[in-house]
């Protein structure tokens, strides 16, 4: 999808108020992703990163991390004092798919809220338990149909 077809997903629409964003984005996408947040009606705050080594692609620089941003629609809670997590998270990348992120986002984001729908977007595994998985490369079986 270009850009313009993904700032006009229905995200709006299918968004709670309050509802909290968490939006993958490659370095060189960064200004568009901003974008992106604002265009579904979120405001930027704050950031994670995963930090992958070995060295990954890049031109000026070998990309070592992924960014998470973090956007809030409304007055979303904030996490208990104890359980806020780290903004960084350091694992080796796996031989997995294009593009796979790390489990551990998402038990992160159902430990920190349980009771809250959750939406992946472009997925590209098999949905989890709790979440509505949305994409052209969802992961169906007989058992997750």
């Amino acid at each position: 999808m270009n850009l313009d077809e993904i700032k006009a997903l229905p995200v709006p629409d299918m968004a709670a108020d309050p509802a909290i964003l968490y939006l993958w984005v490659t370095a060189q996408f960064l200004p568009d992703a901003f974008g992106v947040m604002a265009g579904w009606g979120f405001r930027y705050s704050t950031n994670m990163v995963w930090v992958k080594p070995p060295g990954g692609m890049g031109f000026r620089v070998r990309g070592e991390h992924e960014t998470l941003l973090v956007g809030i629609r409304g007055k979303f809670p904030l996490p208990a004092p104890t359980d806020v997590p780290s903004s960084v998270y350091r694992t080796e990348k796996k031989a997995a798919r294009h593009s796979a992120k790390p489990l551990y986002y998402m038990d992160l984001f159902d430990a920190l809220y349980p009771d809250v729908a959750k939406v992946e977007l472009f997925s590209r595994g098999a949905p989890r338990a709790g979440w509505v998985s949305w994409g052209n490369q969802v992961v169906t079986t007989e058992r997750n149909l």
